[in-house]
């Protein structure tokens, strides 16, 4: 487990582009968000990558991404927008998009550092979380869970409004049911890392200075400190008010134990109902999409797709007020196999405690 530092980028329509913003070199203040809104809208939703040409046939994702850029997420009107499976062909053409380019930053944990290194190059290179984001960005963190050849690159992003700042962790966990031991793993270390859990061990120091990878400890008061030679000893603050959300892929019901109790699930909180969100029974391309999964005649409904408040920080200024399924319809009446996605998304409105 390591953490690494990400600048992020806002689009510059002087020079008509997106212009990278080192957060970690700025003296002056950055940016404030002046909108006195208490509520803000977090949503994650899996783009269904579409790399296998096989498939094309069943998941038709020119159309589909045509539906998902031009129609589904803008009318989301998200604060915050979480994306998993973004490759950068998709990346390209959601950055050309004019609601994205007038409203929002965006940032990605897919890194020069990850690229080059052999152990990520083999396994899901070319896709990445994405976020999006229209409240000023404070921090940006990449931080690598799990074990060696399955590190899940997952961003850390700290967000603010005038009541307070709250921070926003996109995830994409191993998928497969032969990987329920490493799921387990990135969840112990991200868990270890906001001290919801006993730290079992130390960060693992990348010993890549350019590319500002930090050794983290945790002093006496469970701060998280880094070495005063490190450039972002001055820059990193504590995280509190933690949204977690993202692809979680847990098949089996024992992964359910890997989630500490103290750790609120946002779905379960305002719903009663499972809340499948890889519904085959709902979704045609969720059944033709998924790998086969021992014990199973058929692809099972499973709640992949999550979201999460981690008790981190002295007082939890958020309290989730709703959450609800969205690209849970077709894309239109002629195309009624075609979703937007195998996945259905959520979106949250999650309510700011004024202080």
């Amino acid at each position: 487990m390591f953490l690494q530092t990400n600048p992020f980028y806002h689009y510059d329509y002087v020079n008509d582009r997106w212009q990278e913003v080192k957060w970690y070199e700025c003296e002056e203040e950055l940016e404030t968000f002046t909108d006195s809104r208490a509520t803000i809208r977090v949503a994650t939703f899996n783009v269904l990558f579409d790399q296998n040409e096989e498939d094309e046939p069943v998941v038709k994702s020119a159309e589909r991404y045509i539906y998902q850029m031009t129609e589904l997420l803008p009318s989301l009107d998200c604060d915050v927008l979480i994306l998993q499976e973004v490759t950068t062909v998709y990346l390209g053409k959601l950055l050309k998009q004019t609601w994205v380019t007038d409203r929002y930053h965006y940032c990605s944990a897919f890194s020069k550092w990850t690229e080059k290194n052999p152990n990520f190059a083999r396994r899901r290179s070319s896709t990445r979380n994405v976020i999006l984001s229209r409240l000023p960005i404070r921090q940006l963190h990449t931080l690598h869970i799990g074990i060696e050849d399955h590190y899940a690159n997952t961003l850390v992003a700290t967000v603010s409004t005038p009541a307070t700042t709250f921070t926003v962790v996109a995830i994409h966990l191993k998928a497969s049911q032969q990987f329920v031991h490493v799921r387990k793993e990135q969840l112990d270390d991200l868990f270890q890392f906001f001290n919801v859990t006993e730290r079992k061990h130390a960060f693992f120091n990348g010993e890549q200075p350019t590319e500002r990878i930090a050794k983290a400890i945790r002093d006496e008061n469970n701060k998280i400190q880094f070495p005063k030679s490190n450039p972002m000893n001055t820059t990193c603050k504590d995280f509190h008010n933690v949204i977690l959300a993202g692809d979680f892929n847990m098949l089996q019901e024992i992964e359910e134990s890997f989630i500490p109790e103290q750790v609120k699930d946002v779905w379960k909180m305002l719903h009663d109902d499972a809340g499948f969100t890889l519904d085959p029974a709902k979704n045609i391309m969720a059944d033709k999409m998924s790998r086969p999964v021992e014990g199973y005649p058929y692809t099972p409904q499973v709640r992949f797709d999550r979201m999460y408040l981690l008790p981190v920080g002295n007082e939890i200024q958020i309290q989730p007020t709703s959450i609800e399924m969205f690209g849970d319809k077709p894309i239109s009446e002629q195309e009624q196999e075609v979703f937007p996605s195998d996945h259905f998304g959520l979106l949250a409105e999650i309510n700011i405690k004024l202080k």
